[in-house]
């Protein structure tokens, strides 16, 4: 079995999207009320949770993602656990 020293492009991607998507909520939160005025409360909340939902999942997917090609994590394999490179 080999092991990865380098992360997965996707994981590093995916955790700098999520990333930049939860800096991004603060300056959005400003503008929550004025949306929720325009557009209607539950229609504004209900897509800033899954918005929210969203980059918290990219955060950790990507980071899961890349400690598992990395080695750094235990992984199942056939009802076993083990740390991939060591048998």
């Amino acid at each position: 079995m080999t092991s990865r020293t380098h992360p997965d492009p996707i994981a590093v991607f995916a955790t700098v999207i999520g990333t930049a998507m939860v800096i991004a909520v603060p300056a959005a939160m400003a503008h929550l009320s004025f949306w929720a005025d325009m557009y209607g409360s539950v229609l504004v909340y209900l897509a800033f949770v899954e918005y929210l939902a969203v980059a918290v999942g990219l955060v950790r997917w990507g980071v899961g993602h890349w400690l598992v090609s990395a080695g750094q994590i235990l992984r199942f394999e056939r009802d076993t656990y083990r740390v991939p490179g060591r048998e």
